[in-house]
């Protein structure tokens, strides 16, 4: 009998080679280590394969056999795979002879049992170890360099044998299949008990966990079942469920692959075995464990998370019946284990206690599926945004899986609707994911308008009012029900299909229609509509959220806002078709995916149609939409003419129309048709060839004076026909003489005129051969029609007419002049192209190119022809306002008129409708000629500012910034006048204003400086369109690689807190919505430091309480926090506020969340530091107050007896306005300290006062109300002070001020505390506005906040009162 084979317990080679001493059992007796791995190889596998599968514990095989597997991973693949091949086949053999092995059949000869037994037994461990040996070796990583080291010294030139290659992957599973088979025998037969041996079952169990470990193998799905099941053998079949666990929870916690397989695990334990011990004892150790190591390791809590989620999928009631020791974790810190338990109770709501669920009872199972679904909705305010996601996406989940009643399906959309309003990006996601599927999945009907469930219910309420009040019989209730349902047919065409869902929410017996059934079926439909009507409202109540969104800085709030808009869409949402338009300017987005979602839901909603349907739908779109939309779709139109997705029949039908063709068809129609071949036209512009007659006719005809802006549209769309068709059309065309009248003659109403001359002119420059001699000629005819006086003088309207006219010619001339040196540059570069292309072809036939082409290039004469390209280009654009050397032509004679005409108020408000137009003719004429615009700066400022009426205010401000990109150098010194239009009182103009600077600042044709603060204040504008352009133009801005909003935002808050003109919670917002842009770590550290600093710069409590909410509303990391804490003598004295140590609170509480648990004692300490200091400084301060009011109590008595017994000295020491005077009189100069004195005024003398007498003046001048003393008084004596204070405290009255001191006084102080002071002198004296005016309101804020001589007869500095005999 062979000794007796024992596991090493380290599960190592080394082992066996040591000497066992006196104990029998089979260890390494001949060292083969130096024998040829090859021939020992192909020995021990003949050995194995000839011999008995017992075999193996003979001691020269067994030594053999060793030194093979101590060497394996330097064998040829060859030999591994014969090795791998005899060891598994044996193995498979051995395990089937145990099945095959009776106790009964040897009882005769026991001895030769036992042998067997023994024998038996010894195989299954050598077998399971050495395989066992093989693969831990080949999983090594030196195994691995090992085979890289080998592969890269056998390559070879010549081709490789794939007969010799070796893939370790196959024999793995080999390997594993072959070992995971020995549980699956019945070991009592071998070991004659319950289980075989601790050794060798621990053996095994150790190896399974190494291949559960392996991420390899349990990618491979056979192998992962074979793990799993042998796993799961091992730990209920032979009891080995409490040596397991641990080591199980070891690897949930440390691999992150290990949860599904895991969850397999106890799947088959539960299905195959019916044991669910092993999963049970997972969630107890689940629910044991700390919330601490979760905390410290995230990956445990992501592991434990994805466990739980497929364990609730596999085996819902095992764990629906150990939910208890989960649920304390809804309490812990970890978000990760509440998205965890939120996610499980969602499965368990639809798989545990689901409709089907016939095991438990239906009061038990509706009670434990509301219990989860309470727990659901009280989720939905978790603290932490993560968990909130997860609830709305579990939610998501609910809906889809039909697991939603009715009731709580309302209360569902009343949860997502406001949590759009949250804070947290996704959530807000999610929570419009979720709306998207309760529409998706409603139980209400395809088609949701308010009013059509309005009028249903209305009709089933008065229905089920006569049913309840049981008058009359059962046939009268029917005549009534026939009553009714003519009425409920005409207010809803497809009532049947609608009510459908809420007849089957009735008992099951209710089939027919509600109309005709009883009370308790009307009962139950009239609950059904309400329900549907409160889904309706919810679902509409949230569309102005949507309309907002669209603003948003981040890109999903933007994609899945569309997303759900078209979805609002297609179940006729209330307001979904608006809030549609107002989505089309985001087309115009320069982030890509936008631009996607905008364009896919365009096409789904308009586009995708049969043609008449697409037709109409676009006419419909067209027709209500603003002129500013009107663009979007112009592009969204030319990108899918582009990609040809426009179905091919529409544009015939939009042809029929056109013409009309069509029947019904009106002129407005008619004009919306014309417009969407206008848009077409600029992708294809093809598309009027032939039609060009029919334009003109349609256009300019009879129905032109029916539709106001056909004409407009019809000279639009002569200017977008393609090249062929503009150089058919000659000088003598029918066409331009139709333009001449419709511009000179006054065949149109003033409405209409003014649209269609202005694309008259524009059409004539794009399409005559040679416009400026025919705009001439009809210039000078429009003004000899202008010019001529009738009985009642000048007719204006003509006149305002010439005026229009003149200025967009005068426009639309300097646009021809320099397309026409495009087009010469043009030609001069095609031609050089051609030339290079002749030269090359030269050079490569091997002939030389022209010497004189070489000779003009050393020349340089194209850079001549350049510059001289240039004077002509330069000369031409003068010539047009200004005139040539020796004669002004026609728009240079009226350009003086036009100045005129502005400046005359007198006239302007005689002729309204003359005063748009001069006005708008200056503009364009200033945009034209630099000096004409230099001259009349000043003017058009002063309009812009005193002009009555909104138009002309707005066109100012629209012309401003055509004039900032042509002369940006001329503007330049007026930045600070275009930013006041930011204040105008008109919306309209405001609006315009923020679009003007957005545009200028975004292109870099205006500098932002320090009056990006006024932009600021317009993101919390009344209105919401004008505060939505606002928030628009900081997203973008934000986007620029230098960080423009964090530089700029210091002065902003320095701007905002100053400023009077706001409340705090509007400054509060503004600050809040900037903060936002602020995301990188490093710009947050810096803020902190920057605006650390500026407590120390001010004592103001109101600066102190905006500085420290903008530092509450920062991100704050570790780093963060401690650069924070480093600056805490910054911010020191501030704390004495409640509100500033409140604001450093709220920024403990929110780093605490994002804070490693090395740093909480570190806040914890700085909290306590903190509020240590609060109450210090509040100690301080209250003394300070009380010794300070001891004091003038001291004061007030000493003053009273002064005045009883000198009274003849008080008289002429202190004079009635409280100023000193008389040379008898002497008092210490005061010196200008910015923290006490008032604003005033003092001479210059006054500076030259000494330090020691600081602190009296300081007090001096906390105690005076104010008061002036002349340069005499320098010489006087301190021993005087304490009087003239006294008196001048007592009285509490002004001394004489002289205003222009006090200007300079003010002044001083105001660029000492703030240096960009300086600035905004600077700029305010080229305000068009008389700077006299200007110093008079410096002049009243310098005095602001002090009293009147009236208010302070009767009052006296500390608030009391002084009576008559004391004045005396």
């Amino acid at each position: 009998m062979a000794p007796c084979f024992v596991i090493p317990q380290s599960g190592g080679l080394e082992e066996l080679e040591k000497d066992c001493g006196e104990e029998d059992f089979l260890v390494v007796q001949r060292d083969f280590s130096t024998a040829d791995g090859e021939e020992l190889a192909k020995e021990v596998a003949f050995q194995l394969g000839d011999n008995e599968v017992t075999c193996i514990e003979e001691q020269a095989i067994f030594d053999q056999l060793f030194a093979i597997v101590k060497n394996f991973p330097s064998l040829q693949p060859s030999t591994k795979r014969l090795i791998i091949e005899s060891l598994c086949s044996n193995f498979t053999l051995l395990i089937a002879s145990i099945a095959s092995l009776k106790r009964e059949d040897a009882e005769s000869d026991p001895a030769l049992l036992c042998q067997q037994i023994h024998s038996q037994q010894n195989a299954l461990k050598l077998y399971s170890f050495f395989l066992q040996q093989i693969y831990t070796l080949e999983e090594a990583p030196c195994s691995d360099s090992q085979k890289t080291k080998a592969s890269t010294k056998s390559k070879q030139p010549r081709k490789k044998n794939p007969t010799l290659s070796w893939k370790w992957e196959d024999f793995r599973a080999r390997i594993v299949s072959s070992v995971t088979r020995v549980l699956e025998a019945d070991l009592q037969l071998l070991y004659g008990m319950a289980r075989p041996e601790n050794g060798l079952l621990n053996f095994l169990a150790k190896f399974g966990l190494k291949l559960l470990e392996n991420p390899t193998v349990m990618k491979d799905k056979e192998a992962k079942d074979e793990v799993c099941k042998f796993l799961a053998t091992c730990a209920v079949k032979y009891d080995y469920h409490e040596q397991l666990l641990p080591s199980l929870i070891d690897l949930l916690h440390k691999c992150e692959h290990v949860p599904i397989p895991l969850a397999d695990l106890v799947t088959v334990s539960d299905k195959s075995y019916g044991d669910n011990t092993l999963a049970v004892g997972i969630l107890r150790e689940i629910g044991m464990t700390g919330q601490a190591e979760y905390n410290r390791l995230p990956t445990v809590a992501d592991n434990v998370k994805l466990f739980l989620v497929e364990l609730a999928d596999r085996l819902p009631k095992v764990l629906a019946a150990n939910l208890s020791v989960l649920m304390p974790h809804f309490g812990g810190e970890s978000y990760k284990i509440r998205n965890a338990l939120v996610t499980v109770l969602g499965r368990l709501v639809v798989k545990a206690f689901g409709d089907n669920d016939s095991n438990l009872s239906e009061d038990i199972r509706l009670r434990n599926k509301q219990a989860m679904l309470d727990v659901l909705i009280e989720r939905t305010r978790d603290t932490n945004a993560f968990t909130r996601a997860c609830v709305l996406q579990t939610w998501g989940y609910l809906c889809e899986q039909n697991s939603l009643s009715i009731s709580l399906w309302n209360q569902v959309v009343d949860i997502a609707a406001g949590r759009l309003h949250d804070k947290a990006v996704l959530v807000r996601k999610n929570a419009l994911q979720l709306l998207t599927t309760l529409l998706e999945y409603n139980p209400f009907g395809p088609m949701l308008k308010t009013g059509r469930f309005e009028a249903t219910l209305e009709i089933y309420k008065l229905q089920l009012e006569k049913m309840t009040q049981g008058s009359g019989t059962s046939g009268e209730t029917e005549t009534e029900t026939a009553r009714f349902k003519p009425q409920e047919e005409a207010a809803n065409d497809n009532e049947t299909q609608d009510t459908a869902t809420f007849e089957s929410q009735g008992p099951p017996e209710t089939q027919k229609r509600c109309d005709i059934g009883s009370l308790e079926q009307t009962r139950a439909l009239v609950a059904s509509l309400e329900s549907a009507l409160h889904f309706s409202r919810t679902m509409a109540s949230t569309i102005p959220v949507i309309s907002q969104l669209f603003s948003s800085s981040a890109i999903f709030d933007v994609q899945q806002s569309i997303q759900f808009l078209t979805k609002c869409h297609k179940f006729s949402i209330d307001g979904a078709e608006e809030c549609m338009r107002k989505m089309l300017p985001l087309v115009f987005s320069q982030e890509r995916s936008i631009y996607e979602a905008v364009e896919g839901a365009f096409v789904v909603t308009y586009i995708k149609k049969s043609p008449q349907e697409t037709a109409s739908n676009l006419l419909q779109l067209v027709l209500e939409a603003p002129v500013g939309h009107l663009t979007s779709i112009e592009a969204l139109l030319i990108s899918l003419v582009k990609k040809r997705e426009i179905p091919a029949g529409t544009e015939p039908a939009l042809w029929d129309i056109f013409t009309f063709n069509s029947v019904g068809v009106t002129p407005e129609q008619c004009r919306c048709a014309l417009s969407l071949f206008c848009m077409i036209a600029k992708a294809s512009p093809k598309v009027f060839s032939s039609r060009i007659q029919n334009v003109v006719d349609i256009g300019f005809g009879r129905w032109a004076k029916q539709e106001s802006l056909l004409a407009r549209f019809a000279c639009l769309a002569l200017q977008r026909l393609s090249i062929e068709d503009k150089q058919q059309l000659q000088p003598g065309h029918k066409v331009f003489s139709i333009l001449a009248s419709l511009i000179s003659d006054q065949l149109l109403p003033d409405e209409i005129w003014y649209s269609a001359a202005e694309q008259a002119i524009s059409a004539i420059y794009a399409i005559h051969p040679v416009p400026e001699a025919f705009m001439s000629a009809l210039m000078l005819k429009f003004l000899d029609a202008a010019l001529q006086k009738t009985d009642e003088g000048l007719d204006s309207s003509l006149l305002s007419r010439f005026l229009f006219a003149t200025g967009h010619v005068a426009l639309k001339h300097l646009v021809y002049i320099e397309s026409c040196v495009r087009g010469i540059r043009k030609q001069k570069c095609d031609k050089e192209r051609e030339a290079a292309a002749v030269d090359a072809n030269a050079a490569e036939d091997g002939v030389s190119s022209s010497k004189d082409e070489g000779i003009n290039a050393e020349l340089g004469v194209a850079a001549a022809e350049d510059v001289k390209l240039d004077y002509l280009l330069e000369k031409a654009e003068r010539e047009i306002v200004s005139g040539s050397e020796t004669r002004k032509l026609l728009i240079g004679s009226i350009s003086p008129l036009v100045s005129k005409l502005c400046k005359n108020s007198t006239v302007l408000q005689k002729f309204p409708q003359l005063r748009s137009s001069v006005v708008l003719c200056l503009c364009k004429l200033m945009a034209v000629d630099s000096n004409y615009c230099d001259a009349n700066l000043q003017l058009l400022f002063t309009l812009a500012q005193n002009s009555p009426e909104d138009a002309i205010r707005s066109n100012c401000i629209i012309s401003l910034g055509d004039i900032a990109f042509r002369f940006p150098n001329l503007l330049e010194p007026w930045t600070e006048n275009i930013y006041a239009r930011l204040h105008d009182r008109s919306d309209y103009v405001r609006k315009n204003a923020v679009l003007v600077i957005s545009h200028l600042v975004l292109n870099d044709m205006m500098k932002v400086k320090g009056h990006i603060s006024e932009m600021a204040i317009r993101t919390q504008d009344e209105n919401s369109r004008i505060s939505e352009l606002a928030k628009l133009f900081f997203s973008e801005l934000s986007k620029r690689g230098t960080s423009p909003i964090y530089n700029f935002l210091p002065d902003i808050l320095s701007r905002l807190s100053c400023s009077t003109n706001i409340s705090g919670d509007t400054f509060r917002n503004i600050m809040q919505f900037l903060l936002d842009f602020i995301k990188k770590d490093r710009q947050i550290e810096g803020l902190i430091e920057k605006l650390c600093n500026r407590f120390v710069g001010t004592s103001d409590r109101a600066q102190w309480q905006a500085i420290a909410y903008c530092l509450s509303q920062l991100t704050f990391t570790d780093k963060a926090m401690k650069r924070l804490i480093d600056l805490f003598k910054q911010f020191a004295n501030a704390l004495v506020d409640e509100q500033v140590l409140d604001s450093f609170k709220t920024i403990c509480s929110k780093a605490k969340k994002l804070a490693k648990q090395d740093y909480r004692q570190l806040l914890e300490e700085f909290e306590l530091k903190i509020t240590a200091c609060h109450e210090q400084k509040r100690e301080e301060e209250v003394a300070a107050m009380e010794a300070q009011h001891v004091a003038d109590n001291g004061i007030r008595c000493e003053s009273n007896g002064a005045f009883k017994n000198d009274e003849e000295q008080a008289s002429s020491t202190v004079s009635s306005n409280g100023s000193t005077s008389g040379e008898d009189e002497e008092v210490c100069p005061r010196t200008p300290v910015a923290s006490s004195v008032k604003p005033g005024s003092v001479d210059g003398d006054d500076y030259s006062s000494g330090s020691e007498h600081r602190s009296h003046v300081s007090t001096n001048s906390r105690e005076s109300s104010g008061g002036s003393m002349n340069g005499d008084d320098s010489s006087t004596k301190c021993k005087h002070r304490s009087r003239v204070s006294t008196r001048s405290k007592v009285t509490g009255r002004k001394g004489s001020i002289d205003s222009n001191a006090m200007v300079d006084y003010f002044h001083f102080f105001s660029i000492h505390n703030n240096p960009d002071a300086v600035f905004q002198l600077e700029n305010s004296e080229r305000s068009p506005v008389s700077i006299d005016s200007y110093a008079k309101r410096e002049n009243s804020e310098s005095l602001d906040g002090g009293h009147t001589d009236e208010e302070e007869e009767s009052t006296c500095t500390d608030g009391g009162t002084v009576s008559d005999s004391e004045e005396e």
